[in-house]
């Protein structure tokens, strides 16, 4: 290897006579491992199913097969050994993952439970339990469809994807709500109807809202399926592909059974659509849930002490998240996406803790060229890395190369004629056998030593190490890549097809993601707001009220951005998709009593908050809460990806629900748009082109309090 002792043994102990290494407080094995990589393609990359299963192997074997206990035999009690490997990586992101996947059952089950609680009024006939079974059986199919369909079109499963369904599951059960609760709007001699048409008026009144949302919704994330970020960009399009599917079997396999389930009601049947008539049905009252909002909140919270209060406490918090969300920082580092305890971590914190003084190690590589005509190049490569700030100085010095020049200026060989370069390489070989390692012949030396005597070969690849010193900011990092990077890019070899040398590095994948992140995350969410003030201009039909939606969703946001910052997390490629689910999530609330507040074609101001809020806000809080549920569980779990979503899309939860059932009420009753009866009376020119859509809305007056 072309790594210095110095790299490998941290304060290493002397024998007397100061020749001999009698102990050390750490040292770095590194095993390099023949290609053994077969034909077979997975991913446009080949499988080294040889070195994978060996690596497998080696973990089991030095952590005991526990994970993280090390198996050390006659060694002293503080002895540690630590390990990790090409796969360990990627082992560690799909067991984070994979074993958090068993509390969906769990948010699974919450949500059941609680939405029985809030739909039903305990008797055999109003119940709504086979109804509600359907329901998620709804979701399933969506969820199976989506990535069914996104899997045969070539959309790659990434290490989010396992997130779907808890996303999904939300989503699904707010639009099971908002149908349900259609019912309960209708008005009393409009539940007279016969089935067919009162069914009619539920599918007219809930489609305007499952359509809004769900459009949005498609929308946001097939504007973020545009990043570059592939993670980023198959989520989304798969999340898309659920959207799709859930509102079209909602509309259309779900209102079907619940068509089926009114017919149930009205006939008297207990549970099931072929069980006997119940003779004494009770009329259906209002969930405990509504009444206790409608006798309380809804009474209580336009009052001018109230308004103060709850108006004052959503400043606060706005400007609360209005401090976070400047201080957050950019950070993705892999390493927080494995559990704390796994093996993995240990050994990078182990690596940390003893070589606290050397960074990140980078490859350069160079391709099948004429090395003697493009000494000037090769030379160049050194220096660039030598004069660089941010090397850890003499990390270059076992470059190959230099090595060989070396011995044709001590030999006076002729290195720029192929004979007398192949032949300084032969004694470079023979005097320091390590840069071997770092050359790739179109021979095996061992098994063909004539033709390597002869010089019968030529140099298909080669590469040179170095190691950057410690690097103490995202910003110091991407300089220090970027002047590896874009020097290595005008080093031209002239008449080659490999055109530059290129780089490589682990640490390279990280730095560049911080590079793209904040980038991707400025566009995608510019895009996302763009895109749903169109569509909201199209539906509602009114600037004012988008307007005042817009200005709700972007302060949940700023909010959930700012309270990240407390809770210790940063932007990186989770936090960020966890920002742009956000958009959806809240415009959802905004937009329900959005759109419920234009219905209303009479009464003030705040007599049509209120009734909007009346109208909807049970279903939203309801729907609200239900996604909640199925991502609190997630916070049990000891995966980041998993708890940094329990937080992020709780903070969604909290801050839209409030400010949807409490902030856009109180800014409606004051600066929502007027009827057309109120602009009549402002001015005596008629508004024109207002649109009326049907909605979940009750006509029914509400006095003030």
């Amino acid at each position: 290897s072309s790594l210095g002792l110095d790299l490998l043994i941290n304060e290493p102990e002397w024998s007397d006579n100061g020749k001999t290494i009698i102990g050390a407080k750490g040292f770095l094995s590194i095993w390099l491992m023949k290609n053994n990589a077969s034909d077979y393609v997975e991913g446009d990359l080949p499988r080294d199913w040889v070195a994978e299963d060996w690596e497998k192997n080696l973990i089991k074997f030095l952590t005991d097969g526990t994970d993280h206990q090390p198996n050390l035999e006659n060694a002293s009690n503080d002895a540690m050994v630590y390990s990790f490997t090409e796969r360990s990586f990627q082992d560690e992101i799909v067991t984070s993952i994979d074993g958090g996947m068993y509390v969906f059952g769990v948010g699974f089950l919450l949500i059941l439970i609680y939405s029985l609680l809030v739909t039903s009024d305990f008797h055999p006939v109003n119940q709504r339990v086979m109804l509600l079974l359907l329901g998620f059986m709804v979701i399933g199919m969506a969820i199976g469809s989506s990535f069914g369909l996104g899997f045969h079109i070539g959309i790659i499963y990434a290490d989010l994807h396992p997130i779907i369904p808890f996303l999904l599951l939300g989503i699904g059960v707010d639009d099971l709500f908002i149908i349900i609760k259609s019912t309960d709007n209708l008005s009393q001699k409009e539940k007279e109807l016969p089935l067919k048409e009162r069914i009619a008026l539920v599918v007219q009144h809930s489609g305007v809202s499952i359509t809004v949302t769900s459009l949005t919704d498609l929308v946001a994330f097939l504007i973020s399926s545009t990043t570059s970020i592939p993670l980023l960009r198959a989520f989304c399009l798969s999340v898309a592909l659920g959207i799709s599917f859930l509102y079209f079997f909602v509309v259309t396999f779900f209102i079907a059974w619940y068509t089926l389930d009114e017919r149930r009601i009205e006939e008297g049947k207990a549970f099931l659509w072929f069980t006997k008539r119940v003779h004494s049905v009770p009329p259906k009252k209002s969930t405990w849930t509504h009444n206790l909002y409608k006798k309380y909140y809804v009474e209580y919270l336009f009052a001018i002490p109230s308004q103060l209060i709850l108006g004052g406490i959503s400043l606060l918090v706005f400007g609360f998240g209005i401090f976070g969300t400047f201080n957050i920082q950019q950070d993705y580092d892999p390493i927080t996406y494995m559990r704390q305890n796994s093996y993995q971590v240990k050994f990078i914190e182990a690596k940390n803790r003893l070589y606290p003084e050397f960074g990140d190690i980078v490859d350069i590589y160079v391709g099948n060229i004429p090395y003697w005509e493009n000494i000037q190049e090769m030379k160049q490569i050194d220096s660039l890395v030598n004069n660089c700030q941010y090397v850890r100085t003499g990390s270059h010095s076992l470059y190959w190369f230099k090595h060989v020049i070396d011995v044709c200026e001590s030999e006076g060989f002729n290195c720029s004629t192929e004979f007398d370069f192949k032949k300084a390489i032969v004694f470079s070989l023979a005097l320091k056998p390590f840069i071997f390692a770092d050359l790739k012949l179109n021979i095996t030396i061992l098994e063909e030593f004539q033709d390597f005597q002869d010089l019968k070969w030529h140099i298909q690849s080669s590469k040179s190490t170095f190691q950057y010193g410690h690097l103490e900011s995202i910003s110091v990092q991407t300089k220090a890549m970027d002047e590896i990077i874009l020097g290595l890019e005008k080093i031209i070899f002239e008449d080659s097809d490999f055109v530059s040398p290129i780089s490589r590095s682990l640490a390279f994948h990280q730095w560049t993601a911080n590079k793209v992140i904040s980038k991707e995350l400025i566009r995608n969410m510019s895009l996302n707001f763009a895109c749903i003030t169109i569509v909201l201009f199209m539906l509602l039909a009114n600037i004012q009220l988008s307007l005042i939606v817009l200005f709700t969703v972007a302060m949940t946001i700023t909010e959930i951005a700012g309270f990240a910052y407390f809770v210790g997390l940063n932007i990186e490629i989770v936090t960020s998709l966890e920002l742009i689910l956000s958009v959806g999530l809240v415009l959802d609330y905004s937009a329900h009593i959005g759109v419920c507040y234009t219905i209303q074609k009479t009464g003030s101001r705040r007599e049509r908050s209120q009734r909007a809020l009346l109208d909807m806000g049970p279903a939203i809080f309801s729907g609200g809460f239900s996604t909640f549920l199925a991502f609190v569980v997630l916070f049990f779990n000891d995966s980041y990806i998993f708890t940094s979503f329990c937080h992020m899309l709780g903070f969604g939860v909290l801050f839209g629900l409030w400010n949807a059932l409490v902030f856009m009420p109180l800014l409606l009753s004051y600066f929502g748009p007027l009827t057309e009866e109120e602009l009549k009376t402002v001015s005596p020119t008629p508004s024109v082109g207002r649109v009326n859509m049907a909605f979940p809305c009750s006509n029914s007056d509400i006095a003030p309090p």
